[in-house]
């Protein structure tokens, strides 16, 4: 499942730079990466609070 995300990543990456125009191109890609490396921070701020609600890391691991 990893693999096809980071396969799609890159196929956006591509499609944006190929599809945008000249003027914002450079801005898309930027928002792109920001959201995914926002979308980490959430996931990662989310899994702290989480974790430390049920118990420790073994229980949200099984969860």
């Amino acid at each position: 499942m990893q693999f096809y995300f980071h396969q799609a990543m890159h196929a956006a990456r591509m499609y944006i730079a190929e599809t945008s125009p000249t003027q914002i191109r450079g801005r898309l890609l930027s928002l792109k990466e920001f959201s995914i490396v926002f979308g980490m921070l959430l996931g990662y701020i989310s899994g702290s609070i989480y974790v430390d609600l049920i118990g420790g890391w073994p229980l949200y691991a099984c969860h």
